[in-house]
């Protein structure tokens, strides 16, 4: 929550992908979606490993 303030980024994603995509900029739209699932996918593996 520190880097908000900071350097100016969303913390929320549905703040930065909702205006993104009324206003068409959606050139690093792609980040968003694709980081979000990579996260997800490595904390399910992260999970996996520690509670088997």
């Amino acid at each position: 929550m520190f880097a908000g303030p900071i350097c100016g980024a969303s913390m929320n994603p549905a703040r930065s992908m909702g205006p993104a995509i009324v206003s068409g900029t959606l050139q690093h739209l792609w980040v968003n979606i694709v980081v979000t699932i990579l996260g997800a996918v490595c904390a399910a593996f992260i999970y996996k490993i520690l509670h088997d």
